[in-house]
């Protein structure tokens, strides 16, 4: 047996670090696409609430910012980047499109609208 000692910051920091992932909500995606979704992140205001949403390919991830309006069940994108300090808001004046029951934005839409509370992420995921 070895002497490995792990200081109480380390254990304390993979802790957090695990908890910090559990928070993560996974979305089914495009029927197309092979890739995983999970919001990392919404706020609320009002009846709107703007998403972190991350996308994870075999290849490369990346963070796209929607925005949701739970009073009409409607959503528009807002723009992406590799990071989350990094996403640029490419449409923050696009048209809103309608969210169809059958589709996965629905799934985000649900979990955001439903919940009380906002999720903020921190930087760098």
């Amino acid at each position: 047996m070895s002497n490995l000692k792990i200081s109480p910051f380390v254990l304390i920091l993979t802790v957090c670090s695990v908890f910090a992932q559990a928070d993560d909500f996974p979305v089914s995606g495009p029927r197309f696409d092979d890739a995983k979704y999970v919001v990392k992140a919404f706020t609320s205001e009002g009846s709107e609430r703007t998403v972190i949403i991350k996308r994870t390919s075999p290849y490369f991830s990346i963070f796209i910012k929607h925005k949701y309006d739970c009073s009409n069940s409607e959503f528009r994108y807002i723009g992406a980047g590799p990071k989350i300090e990094e996403i640029t808001d490419e449409k923050t004046d696009s048209q809103w499109l309608w969210v169809s029951p059958a589709d996965w934005y629905m799934e985000v839409k649900s979990y955001v609208c439903l919940s009380n509370e906002n999720k903020t992420a921190s930087s760098g995921m």
